[in-house]
């Protein structure tokens, strides 16, 4: 089974749909153009 997610990128606004891991933590994605960092959002309990 396979999960996908869709990632927007804050500077130029790209979206793009990835498949995420299931066995492991993607901590930060490079987008491919602008060389933005995309970093996961903070969870607030």
């Amino acid at each position: 089974m396979a999960t996908y997610g869709t990632l927007t990128c804050p500077v130029c606004g790209y979206q793009k749909t990835e498949q995420m891991p299931t066995v492991a933590c993607q901590w930060f994605y490079e987008r491919g153009q602008c060389h933005a960092v995309l970093r996961p959002k903070a969870v607030i309990f």
